[in-house]
């Protein structure tokens, strides 16, 4: 397997998505450590990113990257007031970031992972299997590897969402809820107003859009609240028939 090559880009150009970081939040001591690394001169390891894709980011096509192992020397980064930062660039949009950052941080020997982090990937794999893996159905074996977690700690979360499942209400024909479908339905469709959103309110110079630019974003949001309830409202009538 051929070295990875690291490049330099902005650290402007670094997209900080909550929903690809798989760590349940940042450690603060850790963080500080890094900042004052940097400000001391050194220079951190390369963080592993994807590049936006179509309609995804604002900035997209290949000017902005998503995250998917690094948020914290990311975010030292930012902290330190560095300009540029060293990045692996993988191939593959958002989904691609998501599945990557399901068992990125598995072997981070600074700061290893805690239960509650191995538990948002797994969940984050179960609630979207469809959108990351591409498959209407997944065994835990297939998430246990992605997560590099147990196959046993696998089951026991799957066990504890469907217990949950049967006070959520309706769902399709594949199990999905209303949520599960939306979630699905944001992955495939990648319309991209919720990370433009995020990237708009975190960009130095969010100030500078214009009043068109944030109603067709705010445009764009509603059409995809409506989308998922019509979704939901399909499951919901589905449903009703069986019973009736």
């Amino acid at each position: 397997m051929p070295e990875k090559r690291a490049i330099l880009i902005p650290v402007a150009q670094l997209l900080f998505d909550p929903e690809i970081q798989m760590r349940t939040g940042l450690d603060d001591d850790h963080l500080g450590d890094l900042v004052s690394a940097l400000k001391a001169g050194e220079d951190l390891p390369p963080i592993d990113v994807f590049p936006a894709q179509g309609d995804d980011p604002i900035g997209a096509n290949g000017e902005h990257y998503y995250i998917a192992d690094g948020n914290h020397r990311g975010s030292a980064y930012r902290l330190a007031d560095r300009e540029q930062i060293a990045i692996y660039q993988h191939t593959g949009g958002r989904a691609a970031a998501i599945k990557f950052a399901l068992g990125a941080n598995a072997e981070h020997n600074a700061l290893r992972r805690t239960n509650s982090d191995k538990r948002k990937a797994v969940k984050t794999a179960l609630n979207s299997h469809y959108a990351i893996f591409g498959t209407e159905k997944i065994k835990n074996v297939a998430i246990a590897e992605a997560c590099r977690v147990a196959e046993s700690f696998v089951r026991k979360i799957r066990q504890e969402l469907e217990k949950d499942d049967e006070d959520e209400g309706p769902k399709d024909k594949h199990g999905r809820t209303p949520d599960q479908l939306f979630m699905d339905f944001y992955f495939q469709k990648r319309t991209g107003a919720i990370p433009r959103l995020r990237m708009a309110m975190n960009s130095a110079d969010y100030a500078a859009a214009t009043r068109e630019q944030w109603a067709a974003l705010v445009g764009e949001l509603n059409d995809l609240v409506k989308t998922a309830e019509r979704h939901a409202g399909l499951v919901v009538g589905a449903n009703r028939g069986k019973a009736q």
